[in-house]
Protein backbone atom coordinates (compact mmCIF):
# COMPACT_ATOMS: atom_id res chain seq x y z
CA UNK A 1 0.00 0.00 0.00
CA UNK A 2 1.21 3.39 -0.82
CA UNK A 3 0.59 6.49 1.04
CA UNK A 4 -0.23 9.67 -1.20
CA UNK A 5 0.84 12.59 0.81
CA UNK A 6 -1.03 15.26 -0.58
CA UNK A 7 -0.98 19.06 0.63
CA UNK A 8 -3.70 21.02 0.92
CA UNK A 9 -4.18 25.10 1.07
CA UNK A 10 -5.91 26.86 3.94
CA UNK A 11 -8.98 27.60 1.69
CA UNK A 12 -9.61 23.99 0.95
CA UNK A 13 -9.11 22.52 4.45
CA UNK A 14 -11.35 25.29 5.36
CA UNK A 15 -14.20 24.57 3.30
CA UNK A 16 -13.87 21.19 3.06
CA UNK A 17 -14.48 20.49 6.69
CA UNK A 18 -17.55 22.15 7.43
CA UNK A 19 -20.34 19.78 5.86
CA UNK A 20 -23.54 22.40 5.51
CA UNK A 21 -23.30 23.91 2.86
CA UNK A 22 -25.73 26.67 4.78
CA UNK A 23 -22.67 26.75 7.71
CA UNK A 24 -20.30 26.87 4.53
CA UNK A 25 -21.72 29.97 2.94
CA UNK A 26 -22.37 31.83 6.38
CA UNK A 27 -18.65 31.09 7.46
CA UNK A 28 -17.52 32.41 3.73
CA UNK A 29 -19.50 34.99 3.82
CA UNK A 30 -18.20 36.19 7.65
CA UNK A 31 -14.84 35.28 6.49
CA UNK A 32 -15.45 37.95 3.36
CA UNK A 33 -16.20 40.93 5.69
CA UNK A 34 -13.51 40.14 8.10
CA UNK A 35 -10.74 40.38 4.95
CA UNK A 36 -12.86 43.43 3.38
CA UNK A 37 -12.15 44.72 7.06
CA UNK A 38 -8.92 44.52 7.13
CA UNK A 39 -8.60 45.44 3.48
CA UNK A 40 -6.68 42.25 2.54
CA UNK A 41 -6.79 42.28 -1.49
CA UNK A 42 -10.23 43.45 -2.14
CA UNK A 43 -9.73 42.35 -5.74
CA UNK A 44 -8.88 38.97 -5.31
CA UNK A 45 -10.94 35.78 -4.80
CA UNK A 46 -12.16 34.78 -1.36
CA UNK A 47 -9.52 31.73 -1.64
CA UNK A 48 -6.13 33.80 -2.85
CA UNK A 49 -7.42 35.50 -0.04
CA UNK A 50 -7.38 32.88 2.50
CA UNK A 51 -4.45 31.36 1.77
CA UNK A 52 -2.63 34.48 1.52
CA UNK A 53 -3.85 35.54 5.13
CA UNK A 54 -3.18 31.88 6.57
CA UNK A 55 0.19 32.34 4.64
CA UNK A 56 0.85 36.14 6.74
CA UNK A 57 -0.19 33.85 10.44
CA UNK A 58 3.33 31.51 9.20
CA UNK A 59 5.35 34.75 9.30
CA UNK A 60 6.59 35.58 12.41
CA UNK A 61 6.54 39.73 11.59
CA UNK A 62 2.86 38.99 10.58
CA UNK A 63 1.71 37.37 13.51
CA UNK A 64 1.04 40.68 15.37
CA UNK A 65 -0.68 42.28 12.55
CA UNK A 66 -3.19 39.12 12.09
CA UNK A 67 -3.76 38.62 16.09
CA UNK A 68 -4.30 42.38 15.74
CA UNK A 69 -6.59 42.68 13.55
CA UNK A 70 -8.36 39.73 14.27
CA UNK A 71 -8.91 41.65 17.67
CA UNK A 72 -9.86 44.82 16.27
CA UNK A 73 -12.66 43.19 14.19
CA UNK A 74 -13.83 41.78 17.26
CA UNK A 75 -14.01 44.00 19.54
CA UNK A 76 -16.07 46.44 16.36
CA UNK A 77 -18.24 43.99 16.59
CA UNK A 78 -19.16 43.52 19.72
CA UNK A 79 -19.34 47.00 20.03
CA UNK A 80 -22.15 46.67 17.36
CA UNK A 81 -24.42 44.17 19.15
CA UNK A 82 -24.51 46.25 22.23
Amino acid sequence: MEIIQTESDAYSMFVYAIRSSLTRDYYLRRLRRFFDFIGLNTQETIDKRCNLFAEMGKEIPSRTRVGYSMALYNSCNFRKSE
